[in-house]
């Protein structure tokens, strides 16, 4: 993609040229996994595999992002799920899409803005919310559980300290949340000995 915008063309050969070496990558990893006697799962974003006029790679699963609009409106946009759904599928098949709260280095990002901006209980139902739209549009949800950086400039810290989310933290506390959820899916058939 950043290529195609220095170039200002998705045909130029340098752009053509750098996506075709990020997919012997794939192939690569695929390849190495095979050595060894394994199988290697490998997968990128939707938007940056799938929509360039050239064959996909050999991918295992993509991933994608609710928007820190989406996110503060709690509200997914129907267009772009289901784009990211039609394109895959046309693309790539029956492949897993994973959706999960992206971050980056500020509150700017989908995890900065679910974890500064929203409060605990905000953040429990749009998990709650989350979990079933993506749910009914065969997307797994990947629940925050530990991890994703809330931005440089976060204030509201996991454990009064760290500026990596922790749903168990006393700041956001949306573990049980995400316990139940996970639960629920599954009828109580993994329940803890």
């Amino acid at each position: 993609k950043i290529l195609e915008e220095l170039t200002g063309d998705v045909y130029h050969p340098a752009v053509k040229e750098s996506y075709d070496a990020a997919s012997k990558i794939v192939d690569e990893i695929h390849k190495y996994g095979y050595q060894k006697g394994k199988y290697i799962y490998v997968g990128t974003w939707a938007y940056s595999a799938l929509t360039f006029p050239y064959s996909p790679p050999k991918l295992d699963f993509v991933t994608a992002s609710p928007s820190g609009v989406e996110i503060k409106k709690m509200e997914l946009n129907d267009e772009k799920w289901n784009f990211i759904i039609n394109i895959t599928k046309e693309k790539l098949g029956d492949i897993p899409i994973l959706a999960f709260i992206d971050w980056a280095g500020t509150t700017n990002t989908p995890m900065g803005v679910f974890s500064q901006r929203l409060s605990k209980e905000r953040q429990r139902r749009f998990l709650k919310y989350a979990d079933d739209y993506f749910q009914k549009k065969e997307i797994i949800f990947v629940y925050p559980v530990h991890g994703g950086f809330m931005g440089q400039d976060a204030e509201i810290l996991s454990f009064g300290k760290l500026k990596v989310y922790d749903s168990l933290a006393p700041e956001f506390q949306t573990y049980e949340t995400i316990k139940n959820l996970a639960r629920d899916k599954y009828g109580g058939e993994h329940e803890e000995k």
